[in-house]
Parts: C-alpha cells; sequence; structure tokens
C-alpha cells in the first residue's frame, strides 16, 4: 500500500515537475532499449545530471533503494517506481511551458508527510526482514483448548465400572469352565460311566444278548466293548443265581460291595478281580488285545459253573 502511494505522489510531482535542459526522451529510450533491468539502471547511473537538483536527488534516490533492496518485492517495486519517474520526466518535457508547476512539484516533495512517506517506505523491508526473524525463533508452546474438568465423582463411577465389568467377566469365565464337556477326556468318560452301569439312553439286553454281542465285537476287534458286554452279562448271572441283584444305576464297586456282603454268595466266590480288571479295561482303556477279553469270559463261566452247583 506504501509503495502504491509513493508511485501516486511521484507520479503526481513528475507529471508537474518542468524539466530542466535535460533529455528525459533521449535517457528514456536508452533506459528501455537496455537488454535488462541491471543494465536499464546503469544508464540511468552513467547520464550526465544536469537536469533539477531535486529530481537528480530522487533519482538517486531511487536507484540507492533498488540497488540496497533485499528481496524481490521490494527490487520490483522500486524499479517500478523508476520506470514511472524516467517516463513521467520524458512526457513533462513537452510540458515545459506550465508556469509555477515546478515550484509547486518542489513545494510538495518538502512537505514533511512526503519526506515521512519516502523514509517509512525505504525502510519498510528492513522491518519486513526483523518480523520475519522473530517469527523464525519464536517458539511459544501451542495453548492448549480450555478443556472442562470432569467431576470428581465421575472417576469414582467409572473405578466402579471397572470393578463390576471384570467382576462379570470372572463369573462367566468359571461359568463356561464349567459348562465345558469334559466327556471328551477319559477322567470325564470314566466320571459320566460310573453314575451307573448302563449308559444315558442304553438299554438293558438280556443275558444271551450280552454275550452274542460280546462274540461280535470281538470279531471286530473292539475288545474294550466285548469286555464290558462280558462283565454285564456276569452280573445278570450273579443276579439270575439270586446272589446280589443288577442295578443298572449303581456302579461296579457297588455291585462288589453288594455281591460281598450277600449271605448267598459262595466262599469261594470271589467276585473283586474282575471287578478291577472291568476298571482298568472299561474306565483306564486299557483293553487292547483277546487275552483282556478272555479273563471276563473265564470269570463268566466261572459264576455259571458256581450258579449250577448252588442250584
Amino acid at each position: 500500500m506504501r509503495s502504491f502511494r509513493r508511485a501516486a505522489v511521484s507520479l503526481f510531482l513528475i507529471g508537474l515537475a518542468i524539466a530542466a535542459m535535460a533529455d528525459w526522451t533521449t535517457v528514456s529510450k536508452k533506459f528501455h532499449a537496455a537488454k535488462s533491468r541491471e543494465g536499464a539502471i546503469k544508464t540511468l547511473s552513467e547520464r550526465d545530471g544536469t537536469g533539477d537538483a531535486s529530481d537528480e536527488e530522487y533519482l538517486h534516490e531511487l536507484i540507492d533503494d533498488y540497488n540496497s533492496a533485499t528481496t524481490n518485492d521490494a527490487k520490483e517495486s522500486t524499479y517500478q517506481e523508476i520506470v514511472s519517474f524516467v517516463d513521467s520526466s520524458a512526457a513533462a518535457e513537452s510540458f515545459s511551458t506550465v508556469k509555477g508547476a515546478k515550484a509547486k512539484a518542489q513545494a510538495i516533495k518538502s512537505d514533511p508527510l512526503y519526506k515521512a512517506e519516502r523514509e517509512s517506505t525505504a525502510s519498510n523491508w528492513i522491518e519486513k526482514m526483523l518480523e520475519r526473524l522473530r517469527n523464525l525463533f519464536k517458539r511459544d508452546a501451542p495453548q492448549s483448548p480450555n478443556l472442562p474438568v470432569p467431576p470428581l465423582w465421575l472417576g469414582g463411577l467409572l473405578q466402579g465400572l471397572f470393578y463390576v465389568i471384570v467382576g462379570v467377566a470372572v463369573i462367566g469365565l468359571i461359568y463356561l469352565i464349567a459348562k465345558i464337556p469334559w466327556s471328551w477326556t477319559s477322567r470325564g468318560k470314566v466320571k459320566r460311566a460310573r453314575t451307573g452301569m448302563l449308559e444315558e439312553g442304553e438299554e438293558l439286553l438280556t443275558e444271551d444278548e450280552y454275550l452274542a454281542n460280546a462274540d461280535k465285537l470281538i470279531a471286530e476287534g473292539r475288545y474294550r466293548e466285548a469286555c464290558r458286554a462280558l462283565y454285564l452279562a456276569s452280573l445278570l448271572r450273579i443276579d439270575a443265581a439270586r446272589i446280589a441283584r443288577f442295578e443298572p444305576t449303581q456302579t461296579n464297586w457297588e455291585h462288589l460291595r453288594r455281591i460281598e456282603a450277600s449271605p448267598t454268595r459262595p466262599s469261594s466266590f470271589d467276585f473283586r478281580p474282575a471287578t478291577k480288571a472291568f476298571d482298568l479295561a472299561w474306565y483306564g482303556y486299557r483293553a487292547n488285545s483277546i487275552a483282556d477279553v478272555e479273563i471276563f469270559r473265564s470269570t463268566y463261566l466261572s459264576i455259571r459253573e458256581l450258579a449250577k452247583e448252588a442250584a
């Protein structure tokens, strides 16, 4: 804005000024014929300054401002003022008969406001440079926005909510662990089977049916299931001999205790080895050959012989 005002004042003053004995037309032609700005400025510096002293002084000030400018904006602004001065001075030669114009121009240029404008414009680029340096080295920490302070009770509420969530998660985990179908493990199978001699939903067969199933399972290589079939057949034979009643809901050890406590049990009949063998074969998964099956077959045959003797 200051450069525009200075250019306007310069155009007005020079338009009114009368060129005295200076061939500004020739100077303007040489100035514009220069191949570069530096060359144009040089033609003005080397010219014979025979014109008005105030105009010559003003021109030299412009040239000095141009040469001392440190930014492109300052150089461009000063150069445009020089162009305006040269062109206006050349045009003023055609109106040298205007009376009093030179005196008016001199009076305006002597005005304090005009001088202050010149001084402030010349130092403008220095102020800008200092301002840029101040901004460059200014390292104020960014101010954080004024966030609202949460109430004190909110912290306690959030902490309590956290403990509630953790407690619910722990209870849910315990519940899931309790609901895991542990029957897929050997221990789970033992626990489920020991609720009774028959599995859930299993139909109780006859003694002969268990014997037939045992032969079929042996042929298929399913020795563990064959051992169980023969053991069930033995319990049914003991029931038929009126030694101890077969109870599908009781375990093998519960049957053994009732058999050993039965007053009708022959003194030579010991069912404990067969019960231990059944524990290992069925619950311990240790029936892997026909030899394991033969233990239960011989047990069944011995019970049948004892029943015949008792009868």
